[in-house]
């Protein structure tokens, strides 16, 4: 975690701010620096970056293998979430009691990119969020780990009688029934926070079709669209 304390003299609260796989870019720093600069002490949590290992870009299994892999998938979704709430959990229990006043006041969480993804399950998890800001995000976490331009995920599957693309698409249902942690998941059943929503219409790397599955979980909260890709939406924060 990066804590970074509010360049004024009465902070205004809290902003948890869940980072993308860059793990706190240049462009995330300078936009970390803004909020401080506005007021808000920052918290900075970097993800859980398993799902998103290179030795994992292209596995190869057999086709009889596909139910007990989606099963996999989905206890590697659930566990990162999870990691990235109990992390900052436990944060901001060493906060209260190290330097309660880097706490006190209205708690705001930002996720980025991978950061949004954990972002419903860390408000459920730790409760008394007053806002929740969504950069970059989306839902359907095996759709995303799957469909990403960055080739997150692509497994070959031997020995399938049906097409690729049809053994892939019943990985991503099978994942997606048996996560408990994906925001389509844990969206709904949130307690009511004031939301925005900031989503690249051309957005590749988190497809933008995702991330209109946030925006109807979380019940269609204010949104602001860019005709941007997924990089470009963070180069204009």
């Amino acid at each position: 975690a990066v804590v970074r304390p509010a360049k004024t003299d009465r902070p205004r609260g809290l902003a948890i701010y869940l980072a993308s796989i860059m793990l706190i870019s240049r462009e995330e720093k300078a936009f970390m620096r803004r909020l401080q600069q506005r007021g808000w002490n920052v918290v900075a949590i970097t993800p859980s970056i398993d799902l998103f290992a290179k030795d994992r870009w292209e596995e190869t299994w057999d086709v009889s293998q596909l139910s007990q892999r989606a099963s996999m998938m989905a206890n590697e979704i659930d566990n990162g979430l999870a990691e990235t709430a109990y992390a900052t959990e436990a944060v901001l229990a060493y906060l209260q009691e190290k330097d309660p006043a880097c706490v006190r006041g209205p708690r705001v969480v930002v996720g980025a990119s991978a950061g949004t993804l954990a972002t419903p399950a860390l408000i459920s998890r730790l409760g008394g969020i007053d806002a929740a800001v969504y950069i970059g995000g989306g839902a359907h976490i095996p759709e995303i780990v799957l469909e990403s331009a960055i080739k997150i995920y692509r497994p070959r599957i031997k020995g399938a009688s049906d097409s690729r693309k049809h053994s892939r698409s019943r990985l991503k249902q099978l994942a997606l029934q048996r996560s408990q942690l994906d925001p389509l998941k844990i969206g709904p059943s949130l307690p009511p926070v004031p939301s925005l929503l900031l989503a690249a219409e051309f957005d590749r790397i988190v497809p933008a079709h995702t991330g209109k599955l946030l925006y109807d979980a979380l019940g269609r909260p204010e949104r602001w669209r860019y005709p941007l890709g997924h990089i470009a939406l963070f180069l204009c924060l």
